[in-house]
């Protein structure tokens, strides 16, 4: 085993070593002495515009499912408070038809108390 005396050596000449060519790459970059470095940069923006083109072709098919939306078998995610917590929240997961199932169930509960309560007074 080395002694650490010589690891600190090698790791400080390493890291001398790797400024000194980040130097020179951003050098060479910022005064354009490399054909390389044109090659690079125009790789690079071909590279950056397929990439933008591929995400708005991926967001074009994605808008593009309006029928999806009265699937009654889409999955759907609200987040839901917890009772008694100002922080916590569940997520919950269903299909639109149990969303609309339950969203009637809790209607007619609500239709049930406000009519006995009506009959009450």
């Amino acid at each position: 085993m080395a002694p650490p005396s010589s690891i600190l050596e090698n790791r400080a000449r390493k890291q001398a070593d790797d400024r000194r060519a980040m130097r020179m790459l951003f050098c060479d970059f910022a005064q354009e002495k490399s054909p390389g470095i044109s090659a690079m940069k125009s790789f690079l923006s071909v590279a950056l515009i397929a990439s933008f083109s591929l995400s708005t072709a991926a967001f074009a098919a994605e808008s593009g499912t309006k029928k999806d939306k009265k699937d009654p078998d889409r999955l759907i995610c609200r987040s839901e408070e917890v009772l008694g917590s100002r922080l916590a929240k569940n997520k919950r997961c269903l299909t639109a038809a149990q969303w609309d199932e339950e969203r009637r169930a809790q209607r007619t509960l609500i239709d049930r108390a406000q009519a006995t309560n009506f009959k009450n007074n």
